[in-house]
Order: C-alpha cells, then sequence, then structure tokens
C-alpha cells in the first residue's frame, strides 16, 4: 500500500492530539498486519501512527475499546510510565475513520529502545519473560470478561484440530501422502494437547487478561538490556497463561528459526529456558494456581503444536491464511514446530522427573570433546527412553557455564527432574560414563 506521507499528515494526523503539530510522517517497521508511521511533531516528540487493518480486526471499536482498557490499567500500576498510551482524537475517540472508511490509530513512541528476535542469551530471556508475566499480572484485577475476544477461538487447540479435520476432505491425495508422518504425530498426541481445553470446561484452569503474541520481539527493552514496556496488543483477550508462556517459549528459546528445514537443528536452549521460566515465573508467581503451576510445562510443547496444526491446515487448504515464499513454505513449517513440540514434551518429562537429561559443555578445538562426543551420541540412540542428550559450544556462549561452576571441556552435567545430579569432568569410556548415569536412573 503506497502511502504519500503528506496527505497522510494532512488528512489523518489532523485529528488526533499530538504535543505539537505533525512535521514530518515515515514508514516505519516490517510489520505483516498493521501498516505503520513514526510521525514527528513540531516539539520533537514522536509517535505511531498506525492503519488497522480490519481484514483481521473486522471490529475496530471493539479493539481499541480493549486497548484503552487494558492500558489505562497498565498506567495506573506502572507509574514510571513505561507503557503504550493510546493518543486520543480531537474528539475524544480513541481511533479516527478516514473518508475511505479505513481505521487509524495513534499510539505513544519509545525513544531509545531496542528489540531482539529471539532471547541472545540468558539475561535478556529471563528479563523479556518477567515482562510478560508482569504484563498479565498487572491485568489481574480486571475480570476477564470484560476484554471481548477480537478473533475467538485464537488460541482454542480444539478448534485448530477441528480445522484440520475439514481440511483433510478436501486435500490432495498427494499432500495427504506428503503429510502422512506428520497427521499420525498430532492423532498420537492430540488428546494430551487438549489438557487445557479439558481443564477449562471442568472449571479447574482460570481464563486470564492474557496477551496472546508474545514474540520475543514485542518486549522493548531500554540501553541498559532493561525491560522497557510490552508492545502489540492487538490480541489482548481472554486465555491461559499457558498460551503466553508457551508462546514466548517457542520465538524466544528455540534455536532455529520458525521454518528451519535440517529437524536436527531444532530444540531448545535449557539454558536460557531456565531463565525464561525462572522469569515468568517470577512475576506471576502471586497469581498462579495449583492447577496452572502443575500444567505449566506442557504449554512448552502446546504453543508449537498448534502452530504445527495451522501450518499444516493451511498446507493442506493450499496456502490460503499465511503467506509463503515457496510451495512448501507450510509444510517445512509444520514440520519445524511439530519437531519443536516434540522437543517440548521431552522438556516436560524432564521437569516431572521421568527422564534424565545429559549436557556435555565442549568446544571445537577441544579433542578431548570430539573422542566424547561419539560416546553420547551412542548413549543418547542406546537409552533413548531413559535420556536425552545435549551439547553447549562454550564459544558461542561462553558465559553459561559459570552458572554451573564449570571450568574446563569436556564437562558433563547429568539433571533429573530439573536439578543437577551429576557432573564429569574430562574424556572417559563408555563403560565409566554408563557407571555415572545408571545410578539416576
Amino acid at each position: 500500500m503506497a502511502i504519500n506521507p503528506n496527505k497522510t499528515i494532512n488528512h489523518i494526523t489532523d485529528h488526533f492530539l499530538f504535543d505539537g503539530h505533525p512535521v514530518s510522517c515515515i514508514p516505519f517497521g516490517n510489520g505483516h498486519i498493521n501498516y505503520t508511521f513514526i510521525v514527528t511533531t513540531s516539539t520533537n516528540k514522536k509517535y505511531i501512527l498506525q492503519e488497522i487493518n480490519t481484514n483481521i480486526f473486522t471490529d475496530p471499536n471493539l479493539l481499541m475499546s480493549n486497548m484503552v482498557m487494558v492500558t489505562k490499567q497498565l498506567k495506573k500500576v506502572n507509574k514510571q510510565g513505561n507503557t503504550l498510551e493510546v493518543i486520543p482524537t480531537k474528539t475524544g475517540g480513541s481511533y479516527f475513520l478516514d473518508a475511505t472508511q479505513k481505521a487509524w490509530r495513534v499510539l505513544n513512541y519509545f525513544d531509545d529502545h531496542c528489540v531482539f528476535d529471539k532471547a541472545p542469551n540468558t539475561e535478556l530471556a529471563y528479563e523479556g519473560a518477567k515482562m510478560f508475566g508482569k504484563f498479565t499480572n498487572d491485568l489481574s484485577v480486571i475480570a476477564p470478561q470484560k476484554i471481548k475476544a477480537v478473533i475467538p477461538d485464537f488460541h482454542h487447540m480444539t478448534t485448530r484440530l477441528n480445522q484440520l479435520q475439514s481440511a483433510l476432505k478436501n486435500a490432495e491425495p498427494l499432500k495427504l501422502n506428503e503429510t502422512k508422518s506428520l497427521l499420525e504425530f498430532v492423532d498420537k498426541h492430540k488428546v494430551k494437547m487438549c489438557t487445557l481445553d479439558n481443564l477449562f470446561a471442568k472449571n479447574k484452569l482460570k481464563q486470564r487478561i492474557t496477551h496472546n503474541d508474545t514474540k520475543f520481539n514485542n518486549v522493548l527493552f531500554d540501553s541498559n538490556h532493561k525491560g522497557l514496556c510490552v508492545i502489540d496488543l492487538d490480541t489482548v483477550m481472554p486465555g491461559y497463561l499457558h498460551y503466553d508462556f508457551g508462546d514466548g517459549v517457542r520465538t524466544a528459546v528455540s534455536t532455529s528459526e520458525e521454518d528451519e528445514t535440517d529437524l536436527s537443528n531444532i530444540t531448545f536452549d535449557l539454558f536460557k529456558l531456565e531463565a525464561y521460566t525462572k522469569g515468568y515465573l517470577e512475576s506471576t508467581r502471586t497469581i498462579l494456581n495449583d492447577t496452572e503451576k502443575e500444567t505449566l510445562s506442557l504449554s512448552v510443547a502446546i504453543m508449537p503444536f498448534i502452530m504445527g496444526v495451522r501450518f499444516l491446515t493451511d498446507y493442506l487448504n493450499n496456502d490460503k491464511y499465511y503467506k509463503i515464499k515457496y510451495n512448501y513454505h507450510n509444510l517445512d513449517r509444520s514440520k519445524a514446530q511439530l519437531h519443536l513440540a516434540n522437543e517440548g514434551l521431552k522438556f516436560q518429562e524432564q521437569i516431572n522427573g521421568s527422564k534424565l537429561h545429559l549436557i556435555q559443555f565442549s568446544a571445537s578445538w577441544c579433542g578431548p570433546c570430539q573422542q566424547l562426543k561419539p560416546i553420547i551420541e551412542k548413549i543418547s540412540n542406546d537409552m533413548a527412553d531413559k535420556i536425552d542428550c545435549y551439547y553447549h559450544d562454550i564459544e558461542s556462549q561462553p558465559n553459561e557455564p559459570t552458572k554451573y561452576s564449570v571450568r574446563g571441556v569436556p564437562t558433563v552435567l547429568l539433571f533429573k527432574g530439573g536439578k543437577l545430579v551429576g557432573t564429569k569432568v574430562g574424556a572417559t569410556s563408555e563403560k565409566d560414563m554408563l557407571e555415572f548415569i545408571q545410578p539416576h536412573i
């Protein structure tokens, strides 16, 4: 969509209450939903101007009513003012309809902020998770039913599985054959993946006001890499906090992009996952009930699973919803996300104490590390039902080993139920490694 900035200034920005009068309006960001601009005024203040995508958000009045209620509460709680604000129109409205019935809004802009698509280290993983958790905590005083669903059943697993079943009825035979293993995986785990829906139906799970789009780049950080503000509030709706935690983990601490084709590269960075979990729990501890605590780890699998199902559905429907870069893009996305869901199931098993996980700290220049690697790989294959094994390259993240007093490589750490139960330093034989592991099985 090509917009003349001058025309935008003259015909749109004139309707909003800025500090000063607009002097420039330039395109901003790479968002796929709303068209966004930065408006600078005569007082050198900056604002975000957005055209609301009414193809997705069909009721801008409902959308903006939600946003106003949420931002007012966040501002009340955060006295320092690090919150999004809806800039009113000159008639007191929250958005403006132009002559073509396009809906526009203005939000405040944060100077000197930074964003990250993924958590670059454990410190930022912790800080970002803490911000998302604080967001839900700060809104816990608002009754969820006061916020309306702008996209009904957005993360509802049963609905997404039903949509997949509908897609299967009209899918091309070739695509059904291509997706056979994915469909078998979905069928195998669908009952477990509907756990949250079933608990809510039995009144054992609370609905809360949740963000529902907790991509890591929806947290702004200040110049000291401290959490500044949670942005992109379009999908704030009643939901389970599992959605926010799980999607945050999916995007922040996974080791690959959403459409990675080499499945061996797809897992979770366990150190970042630990930090992310710590940050989220720190902010939500006072509002979590027992059921939420018991089931939170499952969301690490649920959110990539639901995304995998959605990508798979769209592929079978001939790519009608998601933008694709090539013919099999949605298929690759589905494979990647369902693989990540399987990694999430492994993580839950580890948390619940049913499996061990082993981490080998190594480096490319370390000869003993390379000697130990095939031994670990063999143990991982031979004992796949009892242990999951991972590698950590100290060159890529040199600060992580210090948390566990790792002073050299190779070092092997053994965890059970999320707790460190053993440490082994130096090269060793398969026999010695098995003797190290066996007492903890």
